[in-house]
């Protein structure tokens, strides 16, 4: 990755916008929410969409030093905007960026700043990268490695290391969805359960996730990132002894419709659990995969959905990034099952063995509802009330306005960590 300067310039709003895929939204999100000021503002990239209605004017004169290539994934990695930014992929899609000098909008532009390193984090483990080479492409992960006094806590035990990969969202990379969109919870976990996190980097800042809505550079260009998952696992047996038997995998927003694609394909190595925050399945009509129950697929499956995200509807329907006012929208993903419906489908890769469905439990901010299967929970819905589209943590990073209300009444990574305690052996 490289560092580039970015620079403030005299750009109107309405250039400005033409370079964002969610500007237009934000103006509107400025117009609905001028009352409430405590919002957490901003987003995490510049992401054209549409091509057509991003493309600015032959009269209109482009910033400094950008290419012709409108379709750029960038992340604002210093506060404030302050004075460069991280790009996705080697390849130089843009050298500078003009940001408006309106205040209101420079902030709605932006995702805030992430909490600091908690010092338990910090002091309880290290973090290092690794490139991998996969076919022809190098493919860049990066680990929370806990210290040997976390890790020996397990093997004192008699256990083996389990390893736990975190998928990002569109449109970030594994340290961002480390520090900002899980707020160092996985972190966390790990010296909790004595655990090594993997954070990988998808391509240009995307998973293949299967969907034929998805119009993301690793779906149109077949990107294999199953075999970078196997890589994965291959290496960290043999870097850090982690047990390929108990890989466990998280996965928010595209990275856990990845982690869905993996559950019906058939080259998908297995994995001991699977914890999504903020998916449901595509309909069949909007999958590249069948699905379809199968014996590969009994793997537990725990799904922390919020009930208010107004990018993955909680009931199904039609996916997309920003409802415009004019009606149009950008970043249609396609149509989606309900969170009910993708975990009763899930469910169904247990019917052989008898699954039963049981009574939805009242926790604090959310519900939760199990599918047992000769005893234990195999599948487990988790739905958070008044939520976005974020992974919930009790005072972690504030996300983008975009991505709707975050009470942060639940702490979703701990969730899903009970749940594998519960349902797997990874953690035992």
């Amino acid at each position: 990755m490289s560092i580039v300067p970015i620079t403030a310039g005299p750009l109107s709003i309405s250039e400005a916008l033409r370079w964002s895929s969610l500007g237009r939204s934000c103006v509107h999100a400025i117009k609905n929410h001028r009352a409430q000021s405590s919002i957490a503002p901003g987003m995490a990239l510049l992401h054209p969409t549409n091509r057509s209605e991003l493309r600015p004017n032959r009269s209109q004169r482009r910033p400094s030093g950008r290419t012709s290539e409108c379709n750029t994934h960038v992340i604002y990695s210093r506060r404030h905007f302050g004075i460069s930014f991280r790009r996705m992929t080697t390849t130089p899609v843009v050298e500078h960026v003009q940001l408006p000098s309106n205040p209101a909008i420079v902030a709605l532009l932006r995702r805030p700043d992430p909490i600091e390193e908690p010092s338990s984090v910090r002091a309880g483990g290290t973090v290092t990268s690794a490139t991998l080479k996969v076919g022809n492409m190098r493919r860049d992960v990066h680990f929370y490695v806990p210290n040997k006094e976390f890790l020996s806590r397990r093997s004192l035990k008699g256990g083996s290391l389990p390893l736990l990969i975190a998928f990002h969202g569109s449109t970030e990379h594994g340290m961002l969805f480390r520090s900002s969109s899980s707020s160092y919870a996985y972190d966390q976990m790990a010296l909790e359960h004595g655990c090594i996190v993997a954070y990988p980097d998808g391509y240009k800042g995307n998973w293949n996730d299967g969907r034929l809505g998805s119009n993301f550079p690793a779906v149109a260009e077949n990107v294999d990132d199953i075999a970078f998952v196997s890589a994965i696992i291959e290496y960290c047996s043999q870097r850090f002894g982690t047990d390929q038997q108990k890989t466990l995998a998280i996965g928010y927003s595209n990275g856990g419709q990845f982690l869905l694609r993996m559950l019906y394909e058939p080259k998908a190595p297995v994995l001991a659990g699977i914890g999504t925050h903020c998916v449901t399945l595509p309909e069949q009509s909007n999958n590249k995969i069948r699905v379809a129950p199968s014996p590969k697929g009994r793997v537990p499956v725990v799904m922390v959905n919020s009930m208010n995200d107004p990018v993955s509807p909680y009931h199904g329907g039609l996916l997309v990034v920003v409802r415009l006012p004019s009606g149009k929208t950008l970043g249609d993903r396609g149509l989606h099952m309900s969170s009910m419906r993708t975990a009763r489908v899930v469910a169904r890769n247990w019917e052989m063995l008898g699954v039963s469905e049981e009574e939805d439990e009242p926790i604090a901010g959310a519900t939760r509802q199990d599918w047992t299967c000769r005893g234990r929970p195999v599948v487990r819905l988790v739905s958070m009330i008044g939520e976005g589209h974020h992974v919930s943590v009790p005072g972690g990073s504030k996300m983008p306005l975009f991505l709707g209300p975050a009470l942060e009444t639940v702490h979703a990574p701990r969730e899903v960590m009970r749940f594998f305690k519960r349902a797997t052996q990874a953690l035992s």
